[in-house]
């Protein structure tokens, strides 16, 4: 019968601790790490989405400050039984595509989730005064509402317009 080698043995246990104290370090390095790394994709979630909102907001106020003086005008005024040109009617119609069409993908950027909920409040009031500006309404009806938008983004406007109606969903 083989003597048992006493000094193998023994030299062989401290090696199976110092392995698994290494195994358990390597382990709570690994946990630190990705506790780490979720904290900086929160606050890379939250420095995107208030870039997003500060672009949206700076994208309305230059479109709505880019409005022709005399669009402007046409739109805002109170006056329905003043004549305008046939020039101004279809420059107006152009620069409310362009808003629309924006407010539209804001809309969509908000339903997709990435417009919050906290920021997309107060932008909503402000979409829906605008759509319900008398000039911009009929523009609505005529021009948006038989047009190729997205239908959850024409329920929004008609609710703008009418709040008697079912609010869109996510409203």
């Amino acid at each position: 019968m083989p003597k048992p080698d006493f000094a193998k043995e023994f030299n062989e246990q401290p090696l199976r601790s110092i392995g698994s104290i290494a195994t358990a370090v390597g382990a709570i390095i690994a946990a630190i790490g990705i506790f780490l790394a979720s904290s900086n994709l929160q606050n890379t979630q939250r420095a995107v989405e208030a870039a997003t909102v500060y672009n949206i907001q700076k994208d309305a106020r230059t479109l709505l400050a880019g409005l022709d003086p005399d669009v402007r005008n046409y739109l805002y005024e109170t006056n329905d039984n003043q004549q305008h040109s046939s020039q101004l009617l279809q420059k107006a119609d152009q620069q409310l595509t362009v808003i629309l069409q924006f407010y539209s993908s804001v809309y969509n950027q908000h339903r997709e989730g990435i417009f919050p909920d906290v920021h997309w409040n107060s932008f909503r009031d402000e979409i829906c005064s605008f759509i319900s500006l008398p000039r911009v309404k009929e523009f609505w009806q005529t021009k948006v509402a038989p047009g190729n938008y997205d239908s959850q983004f024409k329920d929004f406007g008609n609710h703008c317009i009418n709040p008697k109606t079912a609010s869109p969903t996510g409203e």
